[in-house]
């Protein structure tokens, strides 16, 4: 209860780089549009199957074991309770750090643009469910869901389109992507 909520905070800057007037003076005909970009910052994530995984929560049903009481479970009286859901109250938000680091371009009149993407992602504190790890059989239940996981993305993007009018009525236009990311 005392981690139900959190504060993440973002930013990002862009600088449209072919607009100085530096480079409007070298007279670039080729040269439409050169962005440089970059944000940083953090998201929270609690989004797992379950929910108030800090309480402890109770379930009833089922029977006694005969063997064990002597009474057929179906004359029994009593109802049969247990604990359901062993709380975590130690359990709060996962956190992805993200850095993205970008060049915007534009080239011929726009008939050729893109970017290229540099790109990192921490993620930590990753929520991992009682039933993906293991505990000792005598535990009598499935252990709690805790913030031990923990994931590191790095990579990059390139893009490239091509868009060219052939004359009022046709136009050719394709993308290609290429991608390369590592998790650790």
């Amino acid at each position: 209860s005392d981690y139900r909520f959190a504060y993440f905070q973002s930013g990002a800057v862009g600088w449209m780089f072919s607009e100085e007037p530096l480079i409007k003076s070298l007279d670039l005909k080729w040269l439409d549009m050169l962005k440089f970009r970059a944000s940083y910052g953090q998201l929270g994530d609690d989004n797992i199957n379950g929910r108030w995984l800090y309480m402890d929560s109770w379930g009833y049903g089922g029977a006694f074991n005969h063997a064990l009481t002597g009474v057929d479970p179906s004359n029994s009286p009593y109802q049969w309770y247990y604990e359901s859901q062993v709380g975590n109250p130690n359990v709060h938000w996962e956190v992805a750090t993200k850095l993205d680091i970008a060049a915007d371009y534009a080239l011929f009149g726009g008939v050729i643009s893109g970017s290229f993407d540099f790109f990192k992602e921490n993620r930590s504190n990753i929520l991992l469910d009682g039933g993906r790890r293991s505990v000792p059989s005598y535990y009598g239940t499935t252990a709690p869901t805790a913030n031990l996981g923990e994931v590191e993305t790095s990579g990059y993007e390139l893009e490239m389109r091509w868009n060219k009018q052939l004359n009022r009525e046709w136009r050719l236009w394709g993308n290609v992507f290429y991608t390369k990311a590592t998790n650790k």
